[in-house]
């Protein structure tokens, strides 16, 4: 009996030992992701150093983990000190949930992948914190999170109170609006323009007809004229890889449409398939924006209109041909530049409607540089060639331009604050192409606006010597951040010191920071906004007097008080304010945006600050 009863009481506990190793393993088995977890300056876990394989017996005690969440046993990827403090640590969702809730974490976030704004990945410099001035960053996301969750956003943030300038591309995601990412005010966002350096190559039809185009193909050319044929009739209109019908294709040159895969690689696949050359078309999408490549095969690319003008020959000539022509490099007037790149990311600003973004267009299409014999100029695996430099595009090439005068600016005025560098690159650009024409927008053909161009394309010469400036610091965008709503966790991300914010004395809206720029949303055509502003004399006149001169947007009333500015020696910074008021007729505004400036001139300088307002029509984007 007593074994028996041995036996009954020997079931359940083997049960629940069942149980338990059971519940350890599917625990054991939960996968793990990569996690920021921004942590206090001192917070124990930031004195471990990765060890091999990343297993660290210390970090999920550290971190807080009781043993039920042990296992798997958190890896430790990398520690952060400086921009930001925490550590990248792979745990589970369950673990990442835990650690959030401990004493002396500031936020736990989900590592976000990051793009290259550009068409090859750029070897690090590896450059450590030590008398840094300005940080270079081609990097970023297609989509903008809310700034707390941004590590680009938080790191800047660190940067910038340390006195360094962050310059950063906004992105290839164009032309949609609300595609500009590293959005923050902090952070110097960079659009991509083009110079007036063009590589023409003419697509010849057999009627006569030509239209130009561009190529840095350095082949043998045609020659002479062949048939012509339209890739949608040959199998594949996007002249993908293995699609084309061979004998249509081959010897002939083929028009294929831009999209989905790599430009050269569409050239690549009219010659796998046996033709002979390629004129790329744009679509709807890239309008007229135009990009040289190193094409495989004598190839041009030609914008929307032109692509639609060869599609119709091909369609009613019973024996179409052509031939390409190439020209080699030009320099002149004619196309006119600079013009927005299609593919630069816009605004409005998806998470900051008072905050304009981007700031300012560099040099970003077809840019000659340094290239590594890594690769093939194309970047594609089927290219077998290897030169030492290459031409190519994206807000990666525009950022480093704005963030090499950046240096400049730090160089000759060391005193500058990242805000005044920022200020001084704003609201000196220029906003007129070299044919006197507002700056073109190549997605559209027509004018840009400042939600495309930002204040305009940076003139360095101009930026040396500003006259005004537009400051900030930290504390200005901690008030910022309380005007979004954040809380005091959330900010705690930023200020890193245990310090909690205080927005009870927040400005009244977050575009009352002082921005060189103004984005108004109102909420009807009878609303009306006051942004305040305070601007520093760093002329050499120290008595200088700057008078206002507004350009209101479509449907706005704007008003500058006062309206002059009488500096002195006592009197180095003084401030203005600036009222929108809609007109209350919603007859004269043509779109959902309206665009204006307000300009300060002594006779010297020129101090200009784009307006952009959003009508109620479209106010409701801005919280996407």
């Amino acid at each position: 009996m007593a074994m028996a009863s041995r036996k009954l009481l020997l079931l359940p506990c083997l049960v629940l030992l069942f149980v338990a190793a059971a519940a350890a393993l599917v625990e054991a088995a939960q996968p793990q992701s990569t996690y920021i977890v921004h942590l206090a300056p001192d917070h124990p876990a930031l004195s471990l150093t990765p060890a091999r394989g990343g297993r660290n017996a210390l970090l999920g005690p550290l971190l807080g983990l009781p043993r039920r969440l042990s296992a798997p046993r958190p890896r430790l990827l990398y520690t952060y000190a400086r921009a930001a403090t925490g550590v990248a640590a792979r745990l589970t969702d369950a673990q990442a949930a835990h650690v959030a809730a401990q004493p002396g974490v500031l936020a736990v976030h989900r590592d976000q992948a990051r793009q290259l704004h550009t068409t090859h990945t750029p070897e690090f410099l590896h450059l450590n914190g030590d008398g840094v001035n300005v940080i270079s960053l081609s990097v970023g996301s297609t989509y903008a999170a809310d700034f707390y969750e941004d590590s680009i956003a938080i790191g800047a943030f660190g940067a910038v109170k340390k006195g360094i300038v962050v310059s950063a591309s906004a992105g290839n995601s164009g032309p949609g609006e609300y595609t500009a990412s590293n959005i923050a005010p902090w952070i110097l966002t960079v659009g991509a323009s083009t110079v007036d350096r063009e590589f023409p190559a003419d697509a010849v039809l057999g009627d006569g007809s030509v239209y130009g185009g561009v190529s840095l193909y350095a082949g043998e050319p045609l020659n002479s004229t062949k048939p012509l044929v339209y890739a949608a009739d040959c199998g594949s209109r996007l002249c993908l890889i293995g699609k084309l019908d061979k004998d249509k294709v081959a010897g002939k040159i083929v028009l294929c449409e831009r999209g989905v895969n790599a430009r050269v690689e569409k050239g690549a696949a009219v010659g796998k398939a046996g033709g002979i050359g390629m004129i790329l078309a744009n679509t709807e999408e890239s309008g007229e924006e135009l990009i040289a490549d190193p094409h495989l095969i004598p190839s041009t690319m030609v914008g929307q209109k032109f692509g639609d003008k060869i599609r119709q020959y091909v369609k009613i000539d019973p024996s179409p041909t052509a031939t390409i022509v190439f020209h080699g490099t030009v320099i002149g007037k004619s196309p006119s530049a600079p013009r927005v790149a299609s593919f630069s990311s816009r605004g409005p600003n998806s998470r900051a409607a008072e905050i304009l973004k981007p700031d300012v267009t560099a040099p970003g299409v077809n840019i000659l540089a340094a290239w590594t014999g890594e690769a093939s100029p194309t970047d594609l695996d089927i290219d077998p060639r290897r030169v030492p430099f290459n031409i190519i595009s994206g807000t990666s090439m525009s950022c480093p331009h704005v963030s090499g005068l950046a240096a400049l600016l730090r160089q000759a005025h060391p005193e500058w604050s990242p805000a005044a560098v920022k200020s001084a690159l704003m609201t000196t650009a220029y906003n007129l192409d070299n044919s006197g024409e507002i700056i073109k927008d190549l997605a559209t053909g027509d004018q840009s606006t400042p939600f495309v161009r930002g204040a305009g394309h940076v003139d360095p010469n101009s930026a040396l010597d500003p006259g005004l400036v537009y400051d900030a610091d930290t504390s200005d965008y901690i008030g910022f951040l309380c005007a979004l709503g954040y809380t005091p966790s959330q900010i705690a991300v930023f200020t890193r010191d245990g310090s909690v914010a205080d927005c009870s004395e927040k400005p009244a809206r977050s575009g009352d920071l002082n921005y060189p720029a103004f984005a108004a949303v109102l909420s009807s055509y009878k609303d009306s906004v006051t942004y305040h502003r305070v601007v520093r004399n760093v002329g050499g006149d120290a008595g200088a007097v700057y008078e206002a001169k507004v350009e209101s947007p479509a449907g706005v009333d704007a008003t500058v008080t006062p309206a002059k500015l009488v500096f002195d020696e006592e009197h180095r910074s003084l401030a203005y304010e600036i009222t929108l008021a809609a007109s209350g007729n919603p007859v004269i505004v043509d779109g959902k945006y309206s665009f204006g400036s307000v300009t300060w001139s002594d006779g010297k300088h020129n101090v200009t600050s784009p307006i952009a307002v959003t009508w109620p029509e479209s106010a409701g984007a801005a919280s996407m």
